[in-house]
């Protein structure tokens, strides 16, 4: 059994308690301190702090010492991810061979310098786990360009899940909207549409893309068409949507995937018509570049004109 099946394990038998999913589900109303949970559950303080603590080092809750007091939060994003984790353990192919001692190397490098930022309010736990997802997924895309070439993607990466979770959370506030662009493979529309989104938005909104099902590499005739338009693809990668991601997201337009892609409450999906660009000739692919350009710049207005009404939030479009 893989680190990543471990660690969902662990996860499980954390759970597998009836105090634990009373304990989850007081929590479920908002935070507490422990004194009012041990109340609720009809038990003493300290084997309240016990179960605390055991859901606590399984990712799943926040402790914070106010004063006297010490409070209990849930930690939503982690909730929510263990039943998705489950599901593509069991669907999975074969376990990737464990990291070795450069990669470890590299990992815990990069999960010191983040942690920094994220830890404090997301967990330890939570930072490595990401790290070393978004670590194997590009050593296994790169073969042959070596570990610090896929470091910059895995930081990169990263980084952005992270904040997505505290923002998400509501840790981190939102200084720009955020969009999220998704498509099958993130090998073309969407990642023409965030960087034009990023383009066109002059820093009044925030952009990221990713897929249901990512592709390798981007299409090289999209990034020749990108490049036409002052936009260099070079440092991009296909990567998946994560539910941290979606939840996070102010707006998320899908092209072709939104049959796969959840829906969260609060969040404002939109559907894109727009034709795939794979293994098309470049003139097309420009008419698509043009497409999207005319899209996103209507949809930056829309969300950064303080005098254009946003619409309400509306259940996902069927395809």
């Amino acid at each position: 059994m893989d680190a990543r099946a471990d660690a969902v394990a662990d996860r499980l038998r954390a759970l597998a308690d009836p105090i634990r999913l009373r304990l989850l589900g007081l929590l479920g109303r908002g935070e507490c301190p422990v004194g009012p949970l041990a109340a609720a559950l009809g038990i003493g303080q300290s084997l309240t702090s016990f179960h605390v603590a055991a859901l606590r080092d399984a990712g799943l809750l926040i402790t914070e010492r106010v004063g006297r007091f010490t409070y209990v939060r849930v930690r939503p994003q982690a909730i929510t991810s263990l039943f998705g984790d489950v599901l593509e353990l069991a669907a999975a192919a074969p376990a990737d061979r464990e990291l070795d001692a450069a990669e470890h190397a590299l990992a815990k490098e990069l999960i010191g310098d983040l942690a920094t930022r994220f830890a404090p309010r997301l967990g330890t736990e939570w930072v490595r786990r990401v790290v070393q997802e978004e670590l194997r997924r590009r050593r296994n895309d790169l073969t042959g360009q070596g570990l610090r070439s896929a470091a910059v993607l895995v930081r990169r990466h990263a980084t952005e899940r992270l904040r997505a979770s505290a923002q998400a959370d509501g840790y981190e506030r939102k200084p720009v909207p955020e969009v999220l662009f998704v498509c099958v493979h993130n090998a073309g529309r969407s990642q023409m549409a965030a960087a034009l989104a990023q383009q066109l938005g002059g820093g009044r909104l925030h952009a990221w893309s990713a897929g249901s099902q990512p592709a390798p590499a981007i299409h090289q005739q999209v990034a020749a068409v990108m490049t036409e338009a002052g936009i260099d693809l070079a440092d991009q990668a296909p990567k998946p949507w994560t539910n941290e991601l979606l939840r996070a997201a102010d707006v998320v337009v899908t092209m072709g995937c939104g049959e796969d892609c959840p829906v969260f409450p609060g969040v404002r999906y939109l559907a894109w018509d727009i034709p795939d660009p794979a293994g098309q000739p470049v003139e097309v692919v420009r008419r698509i570049r043009d497409d999207l350009a005319a899209r996103v710049r209507g949809l930056v207005e829309d969300l950064t004109d303080p005098a254009a009404s946003t619409p309400p939030a509306r259940p996902h479009p069927q395809e």
